[in-house]
């Protein structure tokens, strides 16, 4: 399978916390406090068109059970590059900020700036980042694979590469990027939920764009119910309006390199994912998108220690 991709670059700035959670013998050690004014900023622009997200939440202490800081909200963002233009975002969810569909895009040699203004009035900057150039991508392939399992049996699937270019004389900090996108069909009419007479296994409750109510305790696809306490009532042409969803699925660890590294612009088979065969997976269709984006030396320095 071939790919010709046009050339996608990042910029701004990439913060992630990481949590581990393992059945092991709790060891404590002495970690200093996180002031709550800090945040954790996860974002990009590139030379594609917009528009951009820029996500803020809360740090989190290593000792918490949740995974994920609390969004912030009430933040003023904006992106500026160093001709002077300056676009300010738009809070279209609890700390997600994004741009305006026909608003700032990203260009190759520019440098990008990110400006946060916490409601407490405390001003936040990100350094320059130059957008650089980045090669190009010869092709995306697959390679059917057994894994062995230990006291399993062989799970089977598709390796995903791509073969890599970056430019002549160039340093070449790259980083790849895998999403993979399958099809389900769900059964929402089967949804229960938890509430007093039910507090265990809970109630039937199915939404209404499932198309169907219950019919004696049963969900019976093409019912409508009109209101509490008044019995369903059959409607010629009601259909299920989410029964049919996408599962989206990305890479489970940074995937970079450099031309350092390789000793010259090209980057051969390199893998993106391990996606396995399975009843969901491969029910209707599987669809694989490949990007390509070039990096700043602190950029891949950041996504190198993370890889490691």
């Amino acid at each position: 399978m071939r790919l010709k991709s046009p050339p996608v670059t990042t910029v701004v700035l990439f913060v992630l916390l990481l949590l581990n959670d393992a059945c092991l013998d709790r060891i404590d050690i002495s970690i200093p406090t996180i002031p709550l004014t800090d945040l954790v900023v996860d974002g990009l622009i590139t030379d594609l068109p917009g528009p951009y997200t820029i996500k803020l939440s809360s740090p989190i202490n290593l000792d918490k059970t949740s995974v994920l800081g609390v969004p912030v909200s009430g933040v003023k963002v904006s992106i500026s590059d160093n001709l002077g233009n300056v676009e300010a975002l738009t809070e279209k969810l609890p700390g997600v900020y994004v741009t305006a569909e026909n608003g700032m895009r990203g260009t190759v040699g520019r440098s990008y700036k990110l400006h946060l203004v916490t409601p407490a009035g405390t001003k936040v900057e990100s350094t320059d980042e130059m957008m650089l150039p980045v090669g190009d991508m010869d092709s995306l392939y697959y390679q059917y694979e057994e894994k062995p399992n230990l006291n399993a049996a062989p799970t089977a699937g598709f390796r995903v590469f791509v073969d890599g270019k970056g430019l002549a004389d160039n340093s070449n900090f790259i980083r790849w990027r895998f999403t993979g996108q399958y099809a389900v069909v769900t059964e929402p009419g089967y949804h229960r939920e938890a509430t007093g007479n039910c507090p265990e296994c809970g109630c039937p409750a199915p939404p209404s764009c499932c198309g169907c109510a219950l019919v004696n305790g049963t969900p019976h696809l093409g019912y409508q119910s009109p209101g509490p306490n008044r019995p369903p009532v059959f409607v010629i042409g009601l259909t299920c309006t989410c029964c049919n969803c996408w599962v989206t699925e990305h890479e489970n660890r940074p995937i970079i390199n450099s031309g350092k590294f390789v000793g010259s612009n090209k980057f051969p088979k390199v893998e993106l994912a391990f996606i396995p065969i399975t009843f969901y997976t491969f029910y209707d269709k599987y669809k694989v998108t490949a990007e390509q984006l070039s990096l700043t030396k602190t950029a891949f320095e950041y996504w190198q220690a993370i890889q490691t």
